[in-house]
């Protein structure tokens, strides 16, 4: 049976899962149990520059960027955390010094946030797909029309009258469903995202692509939970592939899908376009990757993330990233066995650039970009 443990700096109770509360019992052996509060505010933003994003910032300042990480085999520790519980089980654990700790490590061994109940999980997922299935609704009529109605954004880039319609009515969906939820989308900013909750929309992650009716865009859905990413969903309507992932488990048109974990030579490496490497000073690395490869393909578009989970391509190097690229594809790629860091081995998140693999071959990429 499950027990339902609570931390003296938090506002309420909230259970761990069982297989957490496991892990704890048998002192950390199979892993490590660990809770990081952050709200959903705290996100990686940029500046805009001509020709596409700018260089990711962090915002900082918020009092609430304290974390906590539990781990009895931890090194470097902070003053001991009093878990409450049942009497006959209470024990004291170590709380792990936030420098000894790395978000990313932790793929493949607990859920990220496992203070949710599964059957609430399975009513998010459920619920982000439903917001999927808006927008196809909007994106499989206009993928169609050739007078694509467009303007071009202060940064450069362009937007359709499709992204707009789309993200129009998920949002209108996630405020009738969840009224207390937060929502951060790319082409209507932020509305209360300092919530517990906050959805992260890009309706169309490729523009370019879907104005040239080329299907390797797709629509990106992701859902915070206490700042963290917890739900992700990729969508790419024209091609019906469908996959989401709540960083234990990733699912492709309802199959279990996984990472392929194969030698760096035998690799497929999807990346974003080259301008994107070169203007973030980052060719040779790329160069010393892609001649260490079996094969490399380059668009801006996230149906790559799609394919590295799902098994047909093996490593995504994207240089740079926007929150509502990087919110919606973590859950996925961990879901599926990928291990997610940034070009350095860092986080993802605070970076805003990506490295995604199966853990063996992802080290190897990082050995190689590094170099």
């Amino acid at each position: 049976m499950s027990l339902a443990w609570r931390l003296a700096l938090t506002r309420s109770a909230k259970p761990f899962s069982q297989a957490a509360g496991q892990t704890l019992r048998n002192g950390g052996a199979t892993g490590r149990a660990w809770i990081r509060m952050r709200p959903c505010a705290s996100v990686v933003t940029r500046s805009s520059v001509a020709g596409g994003d700018g260089v990711a910032a962090r915002q900082s300042g918020t009092a609430a960027d304290s974390q906590a990480q539990v781990n009895s085999r931890a090194v470097g520790f902070m003053p001991p955390l009093k878990l409450a519980m049942p009497p006959s089980r209470a024990r004291v654990l170590p709380l792990r010094s936030p420098r000894a700790f790395r978000l990313e490590r932790s793929v493949n061994r607990l859920n990220p946030l496992p203070m949710l109940s599964d059957a609430r999980q399975a009513e998010l997922l459920k619920f982000a797909e439903a917001l999927a299935d808006v927008a196809r609704s909007v994106l499989i009529p206009a993928h169609a029309d050739p007078e694509t109605r467009l303007e071009i954004k202060p940064d450069g880039s362009p937007v359709t009258w499709a992204d707009k319609e789309a993200e129009r009515l998920m949002r209108q969906l996630i405020t009738k469903a969840y009224p207390t939820h937060g929502i951060l989308g790319e082409e209507f900013g932020p509305q209360n995202v300092d919530a517990e909750f906050c959805w992260v929309l890009d309706p169309i992650d490729g523009t370019k692509s879907f104005l040239s009716r080329v299907p390797l865009y797709v629509t990106l859905i992701g859902l915070r939970y206490e700042g963290q990413p917890l739900l992700g969903l990729i969508d790419q309507p024209i091609l019906d592939e469908r996959i989401v992932g709540d960083g234990r488990t990733a699912r492709l048109n309802g199959k279990t899908v996984r990472a392929a974990e194969v030698a760096l030579k035998d690799a497929v490496v999807v990346s974003t376009d080259f301008d994107n490497v070169r203007r973030l000073h980052k060719r040779a690395r790329w160069n010393r990757l892609a001649d260490s490869v079996a094969h490399t393909r380059t668009w801006g578009d996230g149906y790559g993330h799609l394919l590295v989970a799902s098994g047909r391509a093996h490593v995504v190097a994207d240089p740079v990233m926007n929150p509502w690229d990087l919110v919606p594809v973590i859950p996925v790629l961990k879901g599926a066995g990928a291990l997610v860091t940034d070009w350095q081995g860092g986080d993802a998140v605070a970076s805003g650039n990506i490295i995604a693999a199966a853990p063996k071959l992802h080290a190897q990429v990082l050995a190689t970009l590094n170099d």
